[in-house]
């Protein structure tokens, strides 16, 4: 589906809450926890409410009452909108732009969906936690004869306050990404170097693999001996980003901005 497409669907809470159950991010019923009833989403105040009557007997007089059920649940409890406390058709478009628009800012997104920018960080963060959990679940070893992989990292943490100038403090990741079957790995490490990149290759990356990667230069690395007896041993091709030819440890004018592929076609 076109993000026009999508963004268009989310002004119909009708159409949009459709669309999530189809899509089984939502459900539309439910049983009652208390009577076993089975209860219909209410699209407008997404709840779950049972009023099912049943007859009592009163001890006192053994007179027949007539009980209502009273169970009440959020039909957002256990989903990716638990944490919902703003409009859920806002929310959902502050998804769908992560997801599809590359390099989304915060004044975009203030823009689009008027949220305050506490609550934009919040859902943001939200969203790269799934995505990690989900690379980490489908994470294999890579590559083989004929097989292409790209290699980027990234430091995931934040800086303190807004001072872009300052040093972001968190964890290493490396994400390698299969171009021919768009399979991918992403592994913590403890500091991004060339030892460390080597390790990932060694654990993550078939012999006979063409690996392209910005580190080449940035490490400064193919002309050592463990990078040579690594190519030498298993087969490995290292390829010049930018050209897709192999690179020869010479300097190279990388222009480079890969990314981690990890999201998945979620619409």
């Amino acid at each position: 589906m076109k993000l026009s497409k999508y963004i268009h669907l989310t002004y119909s809470q009708e159409n949009l809450i459709d669309f999530l159950v189809e899509h089984h991010l939502l459900v539309a019923t439910m049983n009652c926890d208390n009577c076993k009833e089975i209860i219909d989403l209410n699209e407008e105040t997404l709840l779950f409410v049972c009023k099912k009557k049943a007859s009592t007997e009163k001890e006192s007089n053994k007179k027949s009452l007539n009980a209502i059920c009273n169970f009440k649940r959020s039909a957002t409890k256990g989903t990716w909108f638990d944490r919902l406390d703003t409009n859920l058709q806002i929310i959902c478009r502050l998804t769908a732009y992560f997801v599809m628009v590359p390099r989304t800012r915060q004044k975009f997104l203030r823009y689009e969906t008027g949220l305050s920018v506490p609550t934009i960080n919040e859902w943001i963060k939200y969203c790269r936690e799934v995505c990690v959990y989900w690379a980490k679940k489908r994470s294999e070893k890579l590559g083989g004869p004929g097989m292409t992989v790209e290699i980027d990292g990234a430091k995931i943490g934040r800086r303190k306050g807004c001072d872009v100038t300052k040093k972001i403090k968190g964890d290493w990741i490396y994400g390698g990404f299969e171009r021919e079957t768009r399979r991918i790995f992403i592994v913590p490490v403890e500091v991004g170097t060339k030892e460390s990149l080597l390790k990932t290759i060694k654990e993550w990356i078939n012999p006979g693999t063409s690996i392209v990667t910005h580190f080449w230069k940035a490490y400064n690395c193919l002309n050592d001996k463990s990078f040579k007896s690594l190519k030498r041993k298993h087969s490995y091709k290292f390829i010049d980003p930018k050209t897709d030819k192999i690179a020869d440890g010479k300097y190279i004018n990388l222009n480079f901005n890969n990314y981690i592929k990890v999201l998945p076609y979620l619409f």
